[in-house]
């Protein structure tokens, strides 16, 4: 079908750092889509553009894209990166470093 459930998107910068934003509706939540579509963008953003860093910011009480993107390897990020990236206090930062 060609309706439109959500999106993925990416800024990249010159460093080889991305930041990855995404939102899926709420009616497609839990059969792995969101997953499939930031891995996908992951995988385009390495080999295409040669990021190193990823970071994604969302709301504190968003549990369920904690938890996709814990699945794809990123972790908390540190309070340096935080206060660097301006988080706000209702929000949380996640990162990965590519190898």
């Amino acid at each position: 079908s060609s309706e439109l459930i959500g999106y993925v998107q990416a800024t990249v910068d010159r460093n080889g750092r991305a930041a990855i934003a995404y939102e899926l509706s709420s009616a497609y939540w839990g059969r792995g889509l969101a997953r499939q579509a930031v891995q996908a963008m992951i995988s385009e953003l390495v080999e295409r553009y040669q990021v190193h860093q990823l970071t994604a910011v969302f709301k504190r009480k968003n549990l369920r894209s904690m938890r996709v993107l814990e699945r794809l390897g990123f972790s908390p990020a540190s309070l340096e990166q935080r206060m660097k990236h301006h988080v706000e206090p209702g929000e949380r930062l996640m990162q990965r470093e590519e190898r």
